[in-house]
């Protein structure tokens, strides 16, 4: 893996490697490239190995996406992000679908996940952020989430402002994994190592069997608990622990 890249992004050696490739594409044709729909992890990963010569941005529909595509390019311009957003009214007797009832309508028409940006429920009205290839094939044939009747559109603009986390604080001695995963699921250490050992606990997306180091913007996911993002020290105890800020998904 590149020297300049967080040591705790094992496991997606295929994805560096496919971006090295883009980069080297973008290099030497002199043409801007747009990928699908990446992960948080997958965003930081490209912050880091991206060369300086080349310019990088992200877009996820609306201001506050967790999931966005990249635009890697020579010069820093504006450019078509190839993403949409399609939007229906829900019955307001069915209120009870979810995000995993949208995206797992989407699974059942063949649709790869990299295709669909974030999945949004506000105020009576189901958002989808696609990429824009797909959004006629979504809007034929996804005409019911859950077994409830929707009639997708294309909407031009989406002002959407979700709150997608909220920030907490925890008191920990260490930033071993295992340290940090006990305060998150307010259990104890043996018990936050077994969750590791059980593959309960994702690191940067991948599971782990043995303890690591957290790093900033480490994203820690913990089966039934939660996921987290690591966004540092804020300050030290006078018994010389460490109070540190997670965003939290919501």
């Amino acid at each position: 893996m590149p020297n300049n890249l967080n040591r705790n992004y094992k496991g997606h050696e295929l994805f560096i490697a496919s971006m090295q490739d883009q980069f080297n594409l973008v290099h030497l044709r002199k043409k801007s490239i747009v990928t699908s729909f990446l992960s948080l992890s997958q965003q930081e990963i490209i912050r880091q190995i991206c060369p300086d010569i080349l310019h990088y941005s992200f877009y996820g529909g609306f201001e506050n996406a967790i999931r966005k595509v990249c635009c890697i390019q020579i010069d820093d311009c504006d450019t078509d992000y190839e993403v949409c957003c399609l939007s229906s009214k829900i019955d307001s007797r069915f209120k009870d679908i979810n995000h995993r009832d949208i995206l797992g309508s989407l699974m059942s028409l063949g649709i790869e996940r990299n295709q669909i940006g974030d999945l949004v429920i506000d105020q009576g009205y189901v958002y989808i952020f696609c990429k824009t290839k797909i959004s006629e094939y979504i809007i034929n044939y996804c005409t019911f989430i859950k077994k409830v009747p929707v009639s997708l559109n294309r909407i031009d603009s989406c002002e959407l402002h979700v709150q997608m986390f909220k920030e907490i604080h925890i008191n920990c001695a260490s930033l071993r994994l295992d340290a940090i995963v006990a305060q998150l699921a307010h259990c104890s250490r043996k018990e936050a190592m077994n969750k590791i050992q059980r593959k309960s606990v994702k690191l940067n997306d991948i599971e782990l069997e043995q303890n690591r180091q957290l790093c900033l913007n480490d994203i820690v996911s913990i089966h039934r608990i939660g996921k987290f993002i690591y966004k540092g020290i804020v300050s030290k105890t006078k018994k010389d622990r460490m109070i540190l800020k997670f965003d939290q998904f919501i």
